[in-house]
């Protein structure tokens, strides 16, 4: 991607640079003896990370967790689809009888 970029001949860092006594052609650091040429990037646009090609530890991709329905709250998963297929809010009715950790909520 950047491989083939023609250099920056202008713009705000090369004028900062001449300021502090830089000139083109120069290598950088206290003794000129530094990089002349700007470092080579390379993107990764394939979201894979940074493993590597040949670690034989690596097989696929970790196992989801946590993203199940079954460990959901109710009401959360409800509130996610309405999101998702942009549906109004529902209006929520909670019966407050027995213990907080068993309450019924019911979708009006």
């Amino acid at each position: 991607m950047f491989k083939n970029t023609r250099p920056t001949v202008g713009g705000v860092g090369l004028r900062l640079m001449q300021k502090m006594g830089w000139r083109v052609g120069e290598g950088l650091g206290p003794d000129g003896m530094g990089n002349v040429e700007p470092l080579v990037l390379d993107v990764k646009n394939d979201r894979k990370g940074l493993i590597a090609q040949d670690d034989p530890g690596v097989k696929g991709s970790a196992p989801k967790g946590g993203d199940s329905a079954a460990s959901k709250h109710p009401v959360s998963m409800l509130m996610e689809l309405c999101a998702k297929r942009k549906w109004p809010s529902p209006t929520f009715i909670s019966h407050e009888s027995g213990p907080p950790n068993i309450r019924e909520f019911r979708c009006t």
